[in-house]
This record gives structure tokens, sequence and C-alpha cells, in this order.
């Protein structure tokens, strides 16, 4: 008896192997992966088409250059290419920045207005530009529209995409793979990796006392204290000499633009 419920256990864990296996393979062939990217490209053209006839793009360069450099030296760091990056900063004095489909960040004014330090700022950037890196955006519009019907091209497709992107925000398993993966992008950078955590902080404290102030962030980056505490955590785990980004002048005359 205890041979055939060893060899039962065995037959068990090889099959357990083979499925571990078989979920590492990226079962989209090259064809298909060319399709998606196309998709996605249509997709973020269109939806960033539609909402940057919503907002002012700033003329300030006191207030764009600083934040592309920024963003410019967490790329460099981790082997990101820049130039993929389309990176929007608006006049908009709501506290939020996001991504679109097709490398597309937005940075509202209110957002760089509500960091209290440079390291705030490197931390929301890092965490977006993970998500970017990720792909949440497309991972969310084919998980609500299927892959198949996305690749199909039908009329309606690419308005479904749009209704789920500004629908659906991430999950909190995207949060925290992109929280994690940011502080790595931070540290690799020998940037301070102790501002993502800040800023968590600042944005719950702003929630407690917010009369009348649009913290759009909260909508799409809920549970800011949770975060904050594991941030904290991770962050004490990385090794870095948490340099400025850029010059402390720049940064100081970035605050003022916003001001």
């Amino acid at each position: 008896m205890s041979k055939v419920i060893m060899q039962g256990l065995s037959i068990i864990l090889v099959c357990l192997a083979i499925f571990i296996a078989l979920s590492k393979i990226n079962w989209i062939d090259a064809g298909t992966l060319d399709k998606v990217r196309h998709y996605e490209r249509q997709v973020g053209t269109a939806y960033w088409k539609a909402y940057s006839g919503t907002i002012t793009l700033t003329r300030d360069t006191l207030l764009y250059y600083p934040v592309d450099t920024m963003l410019s030296e967490l790329c460099n760091a981790n082997g990101i290419d820049r130039n993929d990056i389309h990176l929007h900063v608006t006049d908009n004095e709501e506290i939020n920045a996001f991504t679109l489909p097709g490398a597309h960040l937005i940075v509202h004014k209110g957002l760089i207005k509500t960091c209290e330090s440079q390291s705030e700022l490197a931390g929301v950037l890092a965490h977006e530009l993970a998500h970017i890196e990720q792909n949440h955006a497309m991972q969310n519009v084919i998980r609500e529209i299927g892959l198949n019907v996305m690749l199909s091209g039908g009329k309606n497709t690419t308005s479904e995409a749009l209704r789920t992107l500004t629908s659906k925000g991430f999950s909190r398993e995207m949060e925290k793979e992109a929280d994690l993966k940011g502080l790595r992008y931070l540290a690799q950078a020998n940037a301070d990796t102790k501002g993502m955590a800040a800023f968590m902080r600042n944005m719950a404290e702003r929630q407690k006392s917010a009369h009348g102030i649009n913290l759009n962030w909260l909508n799409t980056h809920p549970e800011s204290q949770e975060r904050a505490d594991y941030l904290t955590k991770e962050a004490s785990k990385l090794s870095t000499k948490s340099l400025p980004l850029i010059a402390p002048l720049t940064w100081e005359k970035l605050k003022n633009a916003v001001e």
C-alpha cells in the first residue's frame, strides 16, 4: 500500500512540475505579440488624443525639464530606453500621475506641488515607470475584453478599450508590483528609496483633512497608509547612496514654478 501511495505522490509531483514549467512559457507568438504592440500604440494614441483636448500641457521649461531629467536618470540607470516613454507634464491642479498604453506618462502640476521633497516625486515617477514596463494598462484591457476580441480589430474594440482605461484602476497586485519594482529602479539609480513611502504618507494625511481638494491619485492608488508601511520595510532592505536625481537648486526652482 505504501508503495502505491509513493507512486501516486510521485505522479502528482511530476504533473505539478510540468504545470509550473508550462505556466512559464510565453504562448504568444511573435506575430501575435506584434499585433498586441501595434494595438497598444493605437489605443494609447486614441486615448491621448481624446484626453489631451481636456487639459493644458505646460509650456514652462522650469516645470517640464526637471521632471524630464528625473525620468531620464531613472531610465538610464535601469536600461530603459527613454525615447520610448512619452512624458506629458500638465498645468492641471489635480494631484495625480498615471500611465496610458503606448508608454504615455502624465504628471499633473498639482502632484508636483504636493511633493514635499524631490525623493517623493522620484518615487512617483519610479512607480509609474514600473506600470509602463510591466504593461499593466494593456493587461487591464486584455483582461476585460479578451485577447481574441482585441486582436479581431472590430469597430467597437478601441472604444471598449478606452472605456476600460477610464473605469478600471489597477489591481492591488499590480500596484504592489509597481511599488516594489519602482523601489528597485530608485535603488539602481542610487536615489532615495524612502521617498515613495513618504509620498504615500503625505497622501494619507491629506486624505484625512481633504476639504474640496481633488485627490485623484487616491482613486487609482488606494490604501496609501498601508502601502507606506510595507514600502518603508522594503526600502530598508535596499542599499543606495540616496543621491538626488536633480540638483537641489533645480528642485527649488521647480517648486517655485508650481506655486
